[in-house]
This record gives structure tokens, sequence and C-alpha cells, in this order.
């Protein structure tokens, strides 16, 4: 049952033409779709909802979308429309704003064969706007606990958009919690989100810094470690 907050954003997929395919992964895959109405263009990922989805996931599926509904932020990727499984379909799908240049990640990646494409000045819109983008997050007491150069977003002009909240948790309060942390991504993790430890707003702060970081020297966290996973070890 959808609730009243999210019924405005119910769409029916059918709605929307395949142009080309943008990205696959194990939940399922994003591609740039086209409102047969409209011609809008947007992003569309659809997710693969069968017996190996487990509560969890359900959960983290609802949370992506409360969170994208409920932010209203430039620098936070807004949520244009979603759909649940039904009885005809397995798959759910999340319709979002379509960023013309990739993720930071790519950008990374191109720099180091053309690092004209990421001046300094560039750099700094960028960590100016995640930082303004989580200050907000934050302030309406969303932790993201993802926080990576992937999940950074560029529009048009390059100025970033935060996406992919997956891993994100709404806090009551802004004191230090207890909460299981089964992914993530190693290089950005603060040692804190390791074991079950008690941990709060900072890990994000600390995955900011490690962003910072590479953003500024062109160099990825723990560079010279050759099997991430065993960071926390």
């Amino acid at each position: 049952i959808v609730s009243p907050k999210l019924a405005p954003f119910v769409i029916k997929p059918s709605n929307y033409e395949k142009i080309k395919a943008l990205g696959k992964g194990s939940y399922g895959s994003v591609n740039l779709v086209k409102n047969i109405d409209t011609n809008e263009k947007l992003a569309m990922k659809t997710i693969t909802v069968d017996s190996s989805f487990s509560d969890d996931d359900i959960q983290s599926l609802y949370r992506e979308i409360e969170i994208m509904a409920e932010s209203k932020h430039p620098c936070v990727l807004n949520l244009k429309g979603f759909s649940l499984p039904d009885k005809k379909t397995r798959y759910a799908s999340i319709l979002i704003p379509f960023m013309t240049n990739g993720s930071l990640e790519d950008l990374l990646e191109k720099a180091k064969s053309k690092p004209k494409n990421l001046t300094f000045s560039r750099k700094l819109i960028i960590l100016y706007g995640v930082a303004a983008g989580m200050q907000y997050l934050h302030r309406i007491k969303v932790l993201h606990r993802d926080l990576k150069p992937g999940n950074i977003l560029l529009n048009d002009d390059y100025e970033p958009v935060i996406g992919d909240f997956g891993f994100s948790k709404f806090a009551e309060t802004k004191e230090a919690m207890r909460m299981s942390m089964t992914g993530g991504t190693p290089l950005y993790m603060a040692p804190e989100l390791y074991d079950n430890y008690t941990y709060g707003f900072k890990v994000d702060v600390y995955a900011f810094g490690m962003m910072a970081y590479e953003l500024l020297t062109g160099i990825e966290p723990f560079h010279d470690v050759k099997n991430p996973s065993g960071i926390p070890q």
C-alpha cells in the first residue's frame, strides 16, 4: 500500500519508452527513457523483485523512494516517479532526472588521461555542492552511509547531485546509534561502521573527507591496498 505522501509519484512504466541502457548491476538495470506523452528524457532504475529479494532489500527500496520524495535540495537527487511490483510483474522502478555527465567516478577516471576536464574550480564546485547537499540531508536526519564518487552524479554544468540512497537511514536524533551495516564501500567507510559499532552522522563526514582527498589529489584512498575488502582487518 502506497502512503498518501507517495501516491502522486506513482507511475506506469509502460508510459516510458527505452532509449538506451546506462548501466547494469545485481539489482537490475538503469536505462535512459522518454515519456511518450511529453518527450521528457529521464533515467529509470528497474529492480528485479524475485525470491532472492530479502525483507532488508524491500526496506532499502522503500527508504530510497521515501528519501528522494522527501528531499528538496538542488544537490540531492529528487524523485520523478516510481512503481512497485504487482501480480503481473516482478519489477519495481524508480524514475529520476537524467544526469548527462555521468558520475564523479566517471569524471575522475577520464581525468587520468584528460586532466584539463577536471579544473581546480570544477573540483571546488563539486566539493561545495556535495557539502551543501549533505548538510541538508543531515538536517532532515538522513544518514547516507555510502557516500562515494560513484554516487555523486553530475548535471549539464558538472554540478553535483547526491544519489543512491539504498544504504541510507532516517535517524530520529543526531545522537550516536547502533545499526547494522552489511554493505557499503570499504575505501570510503568510517571505521565505526564495521562490526556494528555505535556511530552517527560523522560517518558521512569521514566519507566526504576521503572523497575530497581523492578529488583534490587524483589518488584513490588506500591506493596501495591490493584487496580493499581487507581494510577493516
